[in-house]
């Protein structure tokens, strides 16, 4: 993420929830960032995410945000992410994946960014983004049995999974040191980087902005085999 991928409407949007959190936490607020997110699901694909790292939270701070959090939804926000800066320090090695997508891709929308030298390992950032495929290789092995193959819902398995999908492809190429943005540079980096197969990468892509249900049931085992595919690649680079 970077400046220009926040439109005027979502910086205001959120620029009011630091305004809220400000009002809350005081002096105990260090830093409220948009970032883009490791994954989005389907409900979220568009919403603008937010981190605030703060001294504490305390109960009583989340109940006194509770009546602002229909104006952050209604203002394109999803709701934020709030966590005393340590807690966040402290756990880079157990969230490695999504730390790292707010550490390398974010905006700060109020105050400043700890200088503390935070990072995520290579290591830890490579078993997370191998959590992440095998996690969505096993929920689309279930998901799929409980279809029971009719193809409107077969249809809305792929089509609900692509957003995790995509985004664990991206996870890979970064990993691999090559960043990959667009469908096509997503498509060009697998086959490529991976030697998966092309059509597979961009049907499964393309069948979130549309996919008929005739032509979900045939799609289904060339996808599962595609992200088998992208699990063994970071298995081995574990060796």
């Amino acid at each position: 993420m970077s400046e220009a991928s926040l439109t005027e409407t979502e910086r205001a949007a959120a620029g009011r929830l630091a305004d809220d959190l400000a009002r809350v936490f005081g002096d105990r607020l260090r830093v409220v960032v948009a970032y883009e997110p490791a994954m989005r699901t389907a409900a979220d694909v568009s919403a603008v995410h937010t981190l605030a790292l703060v001294d504490t939270v305390r109960s009583d701070d989340l109940s006194a945000l509770l009546t602002a959090v229909a104006a952050w939804h209604k203002g394109g926000l999803a709701t934020p992410l709030l966590l005393a800066q340590e807690e966040f320090e402290r756990t880079l090695d157990v969230f490695p994946v999504e730390y790292h997508s707010i550490l390398s891709r974010h905006v700060v929308v109020r105050g400043s960014w700890p200088s503390t030298n935070m990072s995520v390992t290579s290591a830890d950032l490579r078993r997370g983004v191998e959590r992440q495929i095998k996690g969505h290789l096993i929920h689309l092995r279930e998901g799929f049995l409980e279809t029971h193959g009719r193809p409107s819902s077969v249809a809305d398995l792929i089509r609900a999974s692509v957003p995790a999908f995509r985004a664990a492809l991206q996870n890979v190429a970064r990993l691999r040191l090559s960043p990959a943005g667009t469908d096509e540079e997503l498509v060009s980096f697998a086959q490529s980087e991976l030697k998966a197969d092309a059509a597979t990468v961009r049907d499964v892509i393309a069948f979130g902005r549309g996919g008929q249900a005739a032509d979900a049931p045939p799609l289904v085992p060339r996808y599962v085999a595609l992200v088998e595919q992208l699990w063994r690649a970071v298995d081995r680079d574990a060796i």
